[in-house]
């Protein structure tokens, strides 16, 4: 069945990949591992551009991460990030209030609910595969499966200790999967990744989304990027 993936970045990123050795994650793979039978012909990622304030590197490193996922044909979807200073409670004062920054992803889950609408009445899918845990997504997940009339699968990054699925999203769905380490494990990006002639590597640490912190393992601390492109996959 002509398959399109929707990716809840940051929330795949909390979810499954934080603190994780698998960060540099291959889209077209992992929705191949979860629906063995489908033709994926479209990937997109949804997410927002982290600032650098604290981290300098840490712009260069989501560039680098999207360059790859771009490379492979995945669409990245840009929301953006909000930041401003806010009075909050503390929660044993004194003081009574602190000053802190306060950082708020806006648009990405928006986006992601208005191409899955979209691309479902006007039929340009047979099925559609949703990597979130977003329980704000149930309402655009229910639309597709009742009004639509088509199939609709969760994939929940809920592989981190501490996360569950969303009962409302589950409860929306045609079916779900849970995304499983042995499935992260096995759906990395190589390196490189080329298209035709042309091939880029080593040029940055990997970063998938916002504040991806550094693996303790000696082969991912390398620096690395890769760029190319790979076309739709009908998977075995």
């Amino acid at each position: 069945m002509r398959t399109f993936v929707y990716v809840d970045g940051f929330n795949l990123y909390y979810g499954s990949l934080k603190g994780t050795p698998y960060r540099r994650l291959d889209l077209f793979a992992l929705a191949s591992a979860l629906l063995p039978r489908a033709t994926v012909a479209s990937v997109r990622f949804f997410t927002a551009k982290v600032h650098g304030r604290d981290d300098p590197s840490r712009p260069t490193r989501q560039d680098t991460y999207w360059n790859a996922l771009k490379a492979t044909g995945v669409e990245v979807v840009e929301g953006h990030f909000l930041e401003h200073a806010v009075t909050m409670r503390t929660v044993t004062p004194p003081p009574p209030a602190v000053r802190v920054w306060k950082s708020e992803e806006k648009g990405s889950d928006v986006n992601l609910a208005s191409y899955l609408v979209r691309d479902a009445f006007t039929r340009a899918f047979e099925q559609a595969l949703v990597l979130s845990n977003d329980s704000d997504l149930t309402l655009p997940v229910r639309l597709v499966r009742d009004e639509a009339k088509l199939p609709i699968r969760v994939g929940f990054p809920i592989s981190n200790p501490g996360r569950r699925r969303s009962v409302q999203l589950q409860g929306a769905a045609t079916d779900f999967r849970d995304i499983r380490p042995a499935a992260l494990a096995a759906c990395q990006l190589p390196n490189p990744v080329v298209r035709g002639t042309s091939s880029y590597r080593k040029v940055s640490r990997p970063m998938c989304c916002a504040c991806q912190p550094r693996s303790n393992t000696a082969d991912s601390a390398k620096p690395r990027a890769w760029i190319g492109t790979r076309p739709s996959r009908t998977a075995p």
